[in-house]
């Protein structure tokens, strides 16, 4: 299993692979036959960046066991997708702010993250499989009250896309099996650190489900990703 990061060093942005604290920093694309190096680089000589630029987040509704029960919801006969704008993307160690003007509830939710590697459209579950490059973790932020403020439309995008609102890495781990993982996340409320977790198994949809629908596009864009299992500080206000 490797950890894919990205990162950046006196002005300049890199990326490589993570292992004891030491990058190895690779060239190329992370996506396409990246190369070593030979340079390594220590963890703590570096700020963390985001470990891939996405042109498009996806993310699924209703597809917590324990939350869809609650609410009284039937599981749906598909994935149900919405979209988290790139204005909401941040790094691992971002400090994410209250919007400005918004008085109301900011909820957050540890996510898994399928990042796609190769470009798949109309692909078969086996063919989605094949194109998945890793998975990662993402920090959903939401602003509550502004989901359902407006009783005509339920507003996801506008909800869920303020700036920063996306944290995810801090790295992309790839040869790995999700079965039976644990999403955790550890974000810094004031002086409070709040840690939760959850286990993947707890999808309502199956996971070659969830892959059938989610590879369709171009290797930087990946559905339903990022993380925190560093710590988030949601910053002033």
């Amino acid at each position: 299993m490797a950890h894919w990061l990205r990162f950046e060093r006196d002005g300049a942005a890199g990326f490589g692979t993570l292992d004891g604290g030491v990058i190895a920093v690779h060239q190329g694309s992370m996506f396409a036959g990246p190369t070593p190096t030979g340079e390594r680089v220590m963890l703590d000589e570096v700020r963390l960046l985001a470990p891939a630029q996405p042109a498009q987040m996806f993310a699924l509704w209703n597809n917590f066991r324990a939350l869809g029960t609650k609410l009284g919801l039937a599981v749906p006969e598909e994935p149900l997708f919405f979209m988290k704008s790139a204005s909401s993307y941040a790094g691992p160690e971002a400090v994410v702010h209250r919007p400005a003007g918004y008085t109301g509830k900011v909820v957050f939710e540890g996510e898994l993250a399928i990042v796609i590697g190769a470009t798949c459209r109309a692909a078969s579950v086996d063919e989605a499989r094949a194109a998945i490059f890793g998975y990662t973790c993402v920090n959903d932020f939401t602003a509550a009250d502004i989901l359902n403020k407006d009783p005509s439309f339920a507003q996801w995008t506008r909800a869920k896309s303020f700036d920063g609102f996306s944290p995810f890495g801090p790295v992309i781990a790839t040869g790995l099996d999700p079965d039976g993982l644990v999403v955790a996340e550890a974000v810094t409320l004031g002086d409070e650190l709040v840690v939760a977790d959850c286990d993947l198994d707890a999808c309502r949809q199956g996971k070659e489900k969830m892959f059938n629908f989610a590879a369709h596009r171009r290797p930087d864009q990946y559905r339903r990703i990022v993380d925190q299992v560093g710590a988030v500080p949601p910053g002033p206000g």
